[in-house]
């Protein structure tokens, strides 16, 4: 994961080696299209060794960097030398991004055994695991503290209290019409027993 000076680096490295080819990811972390394509992307590097990979979480990357880019939906994967910049369009799957790869640099993926293909797995479910806690506690602690709701999410915040005072607004006219007739009929009932109020 990085931010705008390793994009640059990743730049550099590109003009440096004309030929070599750079892969570079741009996810969000509340997209969970980009948490599944992070895994991949980390599988992607074990089959392209010679391709170095880059990953950047949109909240590390100045707007401007990420309109040069024409990032405008998350993930989104490129393969850059530097003659081409080559996006990706297809599915999500593995063989399907693998075939991208292979169609843009000319390269086959290395065949790897089953032990590194076993520790590949127990990599990305690590990371998928960690993931899950991290979001389970950031829940957790954002259904705690309502403060921490109208930090993290002002948009919901706002709109709940939208929807709670025109509730009130909606409800009031009838409450307070529901607390006159009571008062009433107990001024009637007190009149009744008590004729001297009168």
């Amino acid at each position: 994961m990085g931010d705008d000076i390793v994009l640059q680096k990743a730049v550099t490295l590109v003009l440096q080696n004309r030929e070599d080819f750079v892969a570079i990811l741009f996810y969000a972390s509340w997209c969970p299209f980009s948490k599944i394509f992070r895994t991949d992307f980390q599988k992607l590097s074990s089959f392209f060794p010679t391709i170095d990979h880059f990953s950047f979480e949109e909240s590390r990357i100045k707007p401007r960097m990420l309109s040069r880019y024409g990032v405008r939906a998350y993930p989104t994967l490129f393969l850059v030398n530097s003659t081409v910049r080559v996006r990706y369009h297809g599915s999500r799957t593995m063989n399907s991004l693998a075939m991208f790869y292979k169609d843009v640099t000319g390269m086959n993926p290395v065949s790897l055994d089953a032990i590194s293909l076993e520790r590949m797995e127990e990599t990305a479910n690590i990371i998928e695991n960690n993931e899950k806690t991290e979001q389970e506690y950031s829940l957790f602690l954002f259904a705690r503290s309502p403060d921490r709701l109208l930090h993290q999410d002002t948009c919901l915040a706002l709109a709940s209290s939208f929807v709670l005072l025109r509730l009130l607004c909606f409800l009031l006219p009838k409450i307070n019409a529901c607390v006159k007739q009571a008062w009433r009929m107990q001024l009637h009932e007190l009149k009744r027993l008590f004729p001297s109020l009168s």
